[in-house]
């Protein structure tokens, strides 16, 4: 045996050596990486139990809050500019576009409510005899002995359509003009009528509620019971109405009464202000009616 070394180099020998040793100590560090390796695992997963049993109790109450736990939360991002505009754009467009559409709707009913002119006065128009193609000429025939009563600066006579045949054929239209007078009875704002005398002499009812204007203006000759009758050529004139100028109509006013919306007061202080209204009407039509029945 002591041969056999012998006839190996010492270097030989050495370099055997060595590669064992270092084969050995690879062996060991190998051996230790997997001891700590599962020594690591063995901890992880001692952590995880601990943090399961932490979050059960938070889930059950028993506990508030844990410092073994802890919430991470993404730090919000900051946009500026348009980037923001775009973003909030982007979340909200449905909500923008329909503010935007009621915003327009609402815009536009008040501007149209308060850019409408209001009415100082309203008449209803019953008469059937073609008056209903000059109610613009019979508003100005008003408006011009009418003052500015709600003060709005501009003074507006608003005709109210219900032409009423005594025998009408057309049930619907009879029907709406109808209900047209009856819901204005029930208020105590409108006080003149323009009717004929087929109104003013049928069995409805209506007739009634007018007062009688001859205790008021006694001395004119064109106020009876029945109204202040418009005829002549002036009237004629005031409506434009060249040929076939009925002479069967008259202006009347409704006698103050209690209503089922307003009080007989309120209706007392309107028939005074129309009264005003009508002190002219009859002082210039009769001048005039007298100056041409002399001709």
């Amino acid at each position: 045996m002591d041969d056999k070394k012998e006839l190996i180099p010492e270097e030989d020998r050495e370099y055997e050596r060595q590669l064992r040793e270092n084969r050995q100590k690879e062996l060991e560090e190998q051996e230790r990486s997997k001891e700590l390796e599962t020594e690591k695992r063995k901890e992880y997963e001692k952590q995880l139990q601990r943090e399961r049993l932490e979050l059960l109790k938070l889930k059950n109450g028993d506990i508030s809050e844990s410092d073994m736990i802890k919430e991470e939360h993404e730090e919000a991002i900051k946009l500026h500019g348009f980037a923001w505009l775009k973003n909030f754009w982007w979340h909200n467009k449905i909500v923008i576009l329909l503010a935007a559409f009621f915003i327009i709707v609402f815009g536009y009913i008040t501007y149209d409510t308060l850019s409408r002119a209001q009415p100082d006065m309203r008449v209803i128009m019953t008469c059937n005899n073609g008056l209903i193609n000059r109610t613009e000429e019979l508003a100005d025939m008003f408006e011009e002995y009418c003052e500015d009563i709600n003060g709005d600066g501009e003074v507006y006579v608003q005709i109210i359509e219900a032409p009423i045949a005594k025998y009408a054929t057309d049930y619907t239209s009879t029907t709406k003009y109808q209900s047209v007078i009856q819901a204005n009875m029930q208020t105590a704002e409108v006080i003149f009528f323009v009717s004929d005398t087929d109104i003013l002499n049928d069995e409805s009812g209506v007739s009634e509620a007018f007062a009688d204007l001859t205790k008021l203006y006694p001395d004119s000759e064109l106020v009876t019971k029945t109204g202040l009758s418009l005829k002549g050529g002036y009237v004629q004139n005031k409506l434009k109405w060249e040929n076939g100028f009925p002479d069967n109509m008259f202006i009347v006013m409704r006698e103050p009464v209690a209503t089922m919306k307003d009080t007989k007061a309120e209706m007392e202080e309107n028939f005074e202000t129309a009264k005003k209204i009508m002190d002219h009407l009859v002082e210039d039509f009769t001048t005039h009616y007298e100056e041409e029945s002399k001709q």
